[in-house]
């Protein structure tokens, strides 16, 4: 049986023409897609970003994200794999339709008059709807097909390159793009993804410290304390708000440190000898002191004469009282002076004199040996005495001491050294981030206020940098602390100098707010009491500075000698050590 001509040419037809059209969606599809990824990728999805972004400030579930981000690179690969299927499809289907037009050429084509152009393809259709009418053949040139052959390669040709750069946009070649790229960065070395991972295990810094002033600066370092409002006017000749005054026969730049009823301070002698004393938080009365030599430490390291054996500040805890000195000798007493452990370093090898204070969190005790050889971070068990960690730091001197942040979610440890500021894990030493950025003499200590962290370099700059991401915000160089520590408190950083000039600038921006200038300039940090700025100089006289507010209006009040040591609070009172005597200041009831 022969085959039906008239049936294998209408099946070739229908062939080509659908060939044709899908052929000629496909490229145009494609060509489409490149014009659209040219304009931004497809992975940059909003969701994406604004997780992201809500990840780096600590505000999401790193777990939600990395979902997200499994979710984009499975659509990612997903649309690779389409694109190149289609290309696979457009060109078999270009195939086909030119496979058969060469069997329609060959088989079918005719010519109706010498010269003229063959007919290709001919097919007939109904002119009328009754079907009465004869049907009319329609005929499609050689010429005719050869145009749309033509139009057929350019799209097809044009699709197939297309597809071929889309894909390579999206897949690597160009590289993926940075959101991609950060995103996967983010997932694996974003601080913000370790910093959450602190969470599971916080306790505040307050409830460990059991509302004590544990160090210097309160349990932190912060020097914030939201608890009572300072007393803003005293007498020391009519006792006015002078609740108790003891003279002191030792010297020390160290500050006071307080657990329930006990003051604790560090002191040294003419003759270099340290000594840790306790006195009673409700009268100033002396309990007990105890001499280092029982320690074994006969004479302590020499240190500069400004400076002192006994600079560094003590800390305290419920297991004991923690005081070092020159040298970075470290001796445990419980609440009643008894020896409990004792910690020699070996050589410390400073200029003027070692003065690192203590800091104490979950009964790790936080030692900071910066100076000419081998330096390093150490915590202690509190209790025994035992090294938990070290950490190897970059040699070079460093008058800084540890400082916590407790974000309200978890809780970090700030060290500054002579190059570095670090971040880390106060548990377990793991470094969060680090940023090679100090110089000069470092001394002042970090401050917070939420977001940023503010670092000092002595005589050069203030930077502000993103505390969860590690990265660089603002510089701030019209005055700079070389000694007291700057303090921030509501979208706002008070900066203090030895010379007289305090600043008050936008802690977002580091624009200045407004500035103070006095005679006298500030050693001992400034504290945030309630709804004021508390500081004290050098001449004695404190300043009491309403926060909040953009014409400052300073309470003065005087202690009638020198205050070096930054004071302690209580919640009702202020402990204040001067040269020669240690004194409680509140309002009297």
């Amino acid at each position: 049986m022969k085959p039906d001509r008239n049936s294998l040419h209408s099946v070739l037809i229908s062939i080509l023409l659908i060939s044709f059209i899908f052929s000629l969606l496909f490229g145009t599809i494609f060509i489409l897609n490149l014009v659209q990824s040219s304009q931004g990728y497809a992975i940059d999805n909003p969701v994406l970003e604004e997780e992201r972004a809500r990840l780096e400030e600590g505000e999401s579930d790193p777990e939600l994200f990395r979902e997200l981000h499994l979710m984009v690179r499975r659509a990612h690969f997903l649309r690779i794999t389409q694109l190149r299927w289609g290309r696979f499809f457009l060109i078999i289907s270009m195939a086909i339709f030119f496979f058969c037009w060469q069997i329609l050429t060959a088989l079918y084509a005719k010519s109706q008059k010498p010269g003229a152009d063959p007919v290709f393809i001919t097919f007939t259709g109904l002119s009328s709807r009754t079907g009465d009418s004869p049907r009319a053949q329609i005929a499609l040139s050689r010429r005719a097909m050869m145009v749309l052959a033509t139009i057929l390669i350019i799209t097809g040709l044009g699709g197939i390159s297309s597809s071929i750069l889309t894909e390579n946009y999206i897949a690597g070649s160009p590289p993926l793009p940075e959101l991609f790229k950060s995103a996967e960065k983010d997932k694996d070395e974003c601080p913000c993804i370790k910093i959450r991972s602190l969470e599971a295990n916080y306790v505040s810094v307050t409830e460990d410290a059991a509302g004590s002033w544990s160090a210097l600066r309160g349990p932190s370092g912060s020097g914030q304390q939201n608890s009572g409002q300072p007393p803003l006017s005293w007498d020391l000749n009519t006792g006015k708000n002078v609740i108790w005054s003891t003279p002191l026969n030792k010297t020390g730049k160290s500050s006071p440190v307080i657990y329930k009823n006990k003051i604790f301070i560090t002191s040294s002698d003419d003759v270099n000898r340290g000594f840790v004393s306790a006195y009673s938080l409700d009268n100033g009365s002396h309990l007990w002191t105890y001499n280092l030599s029982d320690a074994g430490f006969t004479t302590l390291p020499s240190a500069d004469q400004q400076t002192g054996a006994a600079a560094p500040s003590p800390a305290v805890d419920s297991h004991g009282v923690y005081a070092i000195f020159s040298g970075g000798i470290v001796v445990a007493l419980s609440h009643d002076g008894n020896l409990l452990w004792k910690h020699d370093p070996g050589e410390i090898d400073i200029s003027y004199g070692y003065a690192s204070s203590l800091r104490v969190y979950r009964e790790h005790l936080y030692i900071q040996y910066d100076h000419n050889g081998p330096s390093r971070l150490v915590a202690l068990d509190s209790k025994s005495g035992e090294t938990r960690y070290t950490v190897q730091r970059p040699s070079g001197l460093s008058w800084s001491s540890p400082a916590l942040i407790d974000t309200g979610k978890a809780v970090l440890l700030v060290t500054k050294g002579s190059k570095n500021v670090t971040v880390s894990d106060p548990l377990t030493g793991d470094m969060i981030w680090e940023q090679d950025v100090l110089s000069g003499e470092v001394c002042p200590l970090p401050a917070f206020d939420g977001t940023r962290l503010f670092t000092v370099s002595p005589a050069r700059e203030i930077k502000a940098f993103h505390l969860a991401k590690g990265t660089f915000m603002w510089e701030y160089f019209e005055v700079v602390p070389d000694v007291s520590s700057p303090i921030a408190h509501n979208g706002k950083l008070y900066i203090p100098t030895s010379y007289g000039i305090l600043h008050c600038i936008n802690s977002e921006t580091g624009e200045l707010i407004w500035e103070h200038d006095q005679v006298t300039g500030w050693y001992a940090s400034p504290l945030i009491i309630g709804d004021y700025l508390v500081l004290f100089d050098r001449d004695g006289e404190s300043q009491m500075i309403k926060l909040d507010t953009s014409d400052p209006q300073v309470i003065v009040n005087s202690i009638g000698e020198p205050v070096d040591a930054t004071p302690a609070w209580t919640g009702d009172r202020l402990i204040i050590r001067t040269a020669s005597r240690l004194l409680a200041i509140g309002e009297s009831l």
